[in-house]
């Protein structure tokens, strides 16, 4: 594994992701504690030999720029479920996925999934559940608008959607933008 970690991509990037995690005390994230200072500690080693392989066949199996960067999200969405700090979820018999919350903390066990297995979380299914979402989006021909406002004073006049969201201020009560570099690494 050390080999396969160790060389560089094309873009100068390491194969096995090495940024640091967060600093001890940000909010949402406990491992550091426990010797995991960088995302790629956060998975085994075959772990990070079987996302180092899936994401070199991406890059080496097409020159289309919208298959690889699709394909390279479902590796991303992935790692949620493939890493080593999966447990085992015994009402369905399978790998939970880590984010069942926001925030990251060391699991004293876990459950490790097969990236190939055909079970659910595995690259394959991953995949074909979002082309079935994305053909399924594509057949409503309609898009959504997205624009940040005070909700006491929207920008739309009464009566002009059927959906409207908001989203709470947290402030720093969760560190989304921190927890985003999990997937974020690994593209």
């Amino acid at each position: 594994m050390e080999d396969v970690g160790a060389k560089p991509l094309a873009s100068g990037l390491a194969a096995v992701p090495d940024e640091p995690l967060p600093p001890i005390g940000t909010l949402g994230f406990r491992v550091q504690r426990y010797g995991m200072l960088k995302w790629g500690d956060l998975f085994t080693a075959r772990q990070k030999l079987g996302l180092v392989t899936l994401g070199g066949t991406i890059r080496h199996s097409t020159n289309r720029q919208a298959v690889m960067e699709f394909a390279g999200l479902a590796v991303s969405r992935l790692t949620d479920i493939f890493n080593a700090q999966g447990v085992w979820e015994t009402t369905k018999t399978q790998v939970r996925n880590l984010f069942s919350r926001q925030a990251l903390s060391l699991r004293w066990d876990f459950a490790e999934a097969s990236a190939f297995g055909g079970q659910a979380g595995d690259y394959l299914t991953t995949f074909e559940t979002m082309v079935r979402v994305v053909e399924r989006l594509a057949s409503f021909g309609k898009s959504a608008h997205v624009q940040p406002a005070d909700t006491s004073e929207h920008p739309l006049p009464d009566e002009t959607t059927h959906i409207w969201f908001t989203d709470p201020p947290y402030y720093d009560a969760i560190p989304y933008a921190d927890l985003s570099d999990f997937f974020l690494v690994w593209l």
